[in-house]
């Protein structure tokens, strides 16, 4: 058994796209404990390789477990039209509101906004306001 640590260091080597292969055999909440410990440009590579689905419910673990500040870095450097597409499927405004207030692309988070759900826009929108947050007169 290797801890979600050393995981994360290996992954650091490998080619992304066989990484991607062997953590679709992973339970998604040991998948979660590698990405809070990898690099997040390294773990962004490689769920450029997963589906969608698999990135979504490694994503509501580790939301669970608030680990906004990890997932707003991935999301950073994560491809943009794979994020736009969990953002969609992931199904909770305040996840999406908790991520974007982390990332540090403001450009990416408002081009991204476009994308959502009015009712989700209306939420993260009514949320930044009450935070008094500068992406409030962005989205």
């Amino acid at each position: 058994y290797f801890t979600p640590y050393i995981v994360a260091q290996v992954c650091e080597y490998m080619d992304p796209k066989g990484a991607a292969k062997i953590g679709k055999s992973l339970r998604h909440d040991y998948m979660g404990d590698v990405a809070v410990n990898g690099d997040p440009k390294v773990t962004a590579r490689i769920g450029d390789f997963m589906e969608v689905e698999l990135i979504v419910s490694v994503v509501r673990g580790m939301v669970k477990r608030e680990f906004f500040m990890k997932l707003g870095e991935i999301a950073d450097v994560l491809n943009e039209n794979h994020l736009k597409n969990v953002m969609l499927k992931m199904n909770d405004d305040n996840a999406i509101l908790q991520v974007g207030i982390h990332m540090k692309d403001e450009a990416k988070i408002i081009r991204l906004s476009k994308a959502w759900a009015s009712g989700t826009r209306n939420y993260v929108l009514a949320e930044l306001k009450k935070m008094n947050h500068p992406l409030a007169e962005k989205i």
